[in-house]
């Protein structure tokens, strides 16, 4: 019996479900009997509809009622509760019995939604960042909740096992709820018309699915602009809870850059100026580089301090280095002499991969060379038609391989590849790089001397930076680590020291747990 559980904001009630989620998990049969939220304290039909439907994983029964009267009684006050008796004495037997109950009751606990455009068992970096953001904030004793669309991603089309319906809610067993809703599938051919319904679906969608969760006390916002931003901003404004713009990616810049959109036409500036009052409602615009911030705060005009950088990040204990001579080497059947040169991610319109057909074809004299494409894209289908005109045998096509075996899929390269279109900007920034240099290798990067990608090459000595789109400046930089295996090897040793400083998942949850706090009390 427990008279605050979440989604109410008490330690008490957070302590009380890791205490229950863990008997649980030890396989005892336990129910919870807690009363209503003060937002959902109505009428006995939907006492009854709650008692007889909420099953909670991990497989324990929560029981809501319209009142409580118990041996525990907590206090009324969200902030008193935070120093009663029943707290204390809950974090201290937990404390002590089991490991998961490191909780800081001084510090304020908020209710958070976080809304994302793409999340597990998608394979993209941003969806593997925003499972460890939501697990890192919910073990610090924030209530979360995730709404994401079904999975459908890099392929647009339903993952086998999931069936769309308008919501559905689960909790995961990193402790936050995960709410996916129903939203407009891209397909295969990924139209125009199809990638406007996408979005406005999943706006719509999602802003329904945050308005079923409650208010929270903060909005994170993480998915494509405009309108999918559009509806959880303006919900957040009807609440009067601040609203947290993450940006990954620079619309309509990123657009432009690639020809879908006119440079300067009508439409891009309408998408400007739509996207500038975005910004300006939010309480803060998080952008993930300096330069990302510098390109918005001059085209938004908005001063920098009303943006937060916070660049990507893996978990060091997810991504170990691994020897170049490993399993999944050996299952690909790639010899041990062969110098490898991979690009792994999406081959999109941004990447500039196309190249590296070009590349394979001047590299036709090396046959200890292989280039090797991991990843799915809008190029990947022309660039093998390509390489069979050309009859290469020097350049492999993989598909996205298992998350948990990107970082040894990488460490079997000698080298990375990272290339970009001439005109690329810093409107949209690879997260490949990051987990290039987790991977302890070097990183030659074709990209433009002034982007960030660019810059952090070159401060971090992980690598060479050659000139975008010219396939001999690439040609080169592989014939020159080639002959240098040991000037390869150092390279990188630097770039794992250089993410280990920059780029973890702890380093990231700092800062938000920081900004959070910021927002929450301004």
């Amino acid at each position: 019996m427990c008279p605050a559980f979440p989604q109410e904001p008490d330690a008490a009630g957070v302590i009380a479900e890791k205490f229950v989620q863990r008997l649980a998990g030890d396989g005892h049969w336990v129910t919870v009997l807690t009363q209503f939220p003060i937002s959902r304290r109505r009428r006995w039909s939907t006492v009854l509809y709650r008692v007889k439907n909420r099953h909670v994983p991990p497989a324990y029964w929560l029981r809501e009622t319209t009142g409580f009267a118990g041996p525990l009684v907590a206090s009324a006050g969200r902030k008193n509760a935070m120093r009663t008796g029943v707290a204390k004495a809950m974090e201290t037997n937990i404390t002590r019995h089991f490991p998961f109950a490191h909780l800081d009751l001084d510090q304020e606990t908020m209710k958070i939604a976080f809304i994302c455009a793409v999340f597990p068992p998608e394979p993209e970096p941003s969806g593997v960042m925003a499972h460890q953001l939501a697990a890192c904030l919910s073990s610090g004793g924030h209530s979360v909740s995730v709404v994401v669309p079904f999975p459908n991603r890099p392929h647009g089309e339903l993952y086998s096992g999931f069936r769309r319906r308008m919501r559905d809610v689960s909790m995961v067993p990193e402790g936050y709820r995960l709410v996916r809703c129903a939203n407009w599938l891209i397909g295969k051919r990924r139209r125009s018309l199809d990638r406007v319904l996408e979005n406005i679906t999943f706006g719509f969608s999602a802003a329904y699915a945050m308005f079923r969760e409650g208010r929270p006390d903060v909005v994170i916002v993480n998915t494509w602009p405009l309108f999918a931003v559009q509806f959880a901003a303006l919900l957040a404004r009807l609440w009067r809870v601040p609203f947290l713009y993450y940006v990954q990616d620079v619309y309509p810049e990123a657009a432009e850059r690639v020809g879908l959109l006119r440079h300067r036409g009508p439409v891009a500036r309408l998408c400007r100026f739509w996207d500038s009052r975005i910004c300006r409602s939010s309480a803060k615009v998080i952008v993930i580089s300096n330069s990302m911030r510098d390109l918005m705060a001059v085209s938004r005009r908005l001063p920098d301090s009303h943006f937060a950088v916070i660049p990507n990040w893996l978990d060091p204990k997810d991504f170990t280095v691994h020897p170049i001579d490993n399993a999944w080497r050996r299952e690909q059947d790639i010899p041990t002499h062969t110098f490898v040169a991979m690009f792994g991610g999406t081959l999109g319109l941004v990447s500039g991969a196309g190249i590296l057909i070009e590349v394979a074809r001047l590299l036709r004299d090396r046959p200890d060379v292989l280039i090797v494409c991991v990843g799915e894209g809008v190029h990947k289908s022309p660039m093998i038609d390509q390489a069979r005109f050309l009859e290469l045998q020097n350049i492999r096509f993989l598909p996205f391989q298992p998350r948990e075996r990107v970082p040894e899929v990488q460490g079997a390269a000698n080298v990375t590849l990272l290339t970009m279109q001439p005109g690329y900007s810093d409107a949209s920034i690879p997260s490949k790089l990051i987990s290039y240099m987790a991977s302890g290798r070097a990183v030659i990067c074709a990209a433009p001397a002034h982007t960030a990608v660019a810059a952090i090459v070159a401060e971090s000595g992980a690598g060479i930076v050659t000139a975008p789109g010219s396939p001999e400046a690439l040609v080169q930089a592989i014939r020159h680590l080639a002959a240098h295996p040991d000037e390869t090897a150092c390279m990188g040793r630097r770039a794992r020291s250089y993410f280990e400083q920059h780029f973890t998942l702890s380093r990231a949850h700092e800062q938000f747990s920081r900004l959070l706090t910021l927002v929450a009390n301004s």
